[in-house]
């Protein structure tokens, strides 16, 4: 992506700060959404107490070895949030829906919207 956004910037004959910030739009469109997933699961996690981290273990115990693959990617999408709740039904009944509804509102915003908000 990087070196795309540079070969531009040669080849037009125009390598100034306006120009090569075509890299950070870029790389924040198809980056930036999962990126804000990981940081609220991060800032949601940092303060667990040792009994959610145990839950929190236990939850991941339940999901397919390809969920927990794209979890861990950072490859967050409606169908990962959706298949987590079908293995873990009981999470929509506690505090973790407020979490999830966040996730899925976050999951469905437009890229674009990502780079205006």
């Amino acid at each position: 992506m990087a070196g795309t956004v540079a070969a531009e910037a040669v080849k037009a004959g125009d390598t100034s700060a306006a120009f090569l910030g075509r890299f950070d739009k870029r790389w924040r469109a198809r980056f930036g959404r999962d990126m804000d997933i990981a940081y609220m699961i991060n800032k949601r996690i940092a303060n667990y107490s040792d009994e959610q981290w145990d839950s929190a273990l236990d939850l991941m115990k339940r999901l397919t070895p390809a969920q927990m693959a794209q979890a861990l990617r950072g490859d967050f999408s409606a169908g990962l949030v959706m298949g987590i709740l079908a293995r873990n039904p009981g999470l929509v009944a506690t505090g973790g829906k407020k979490f999830l509804d966040l996730l899925l509102e976050r999951i469905n915003k437009p890229a674009l919207q990502a780079l205006e908000g």
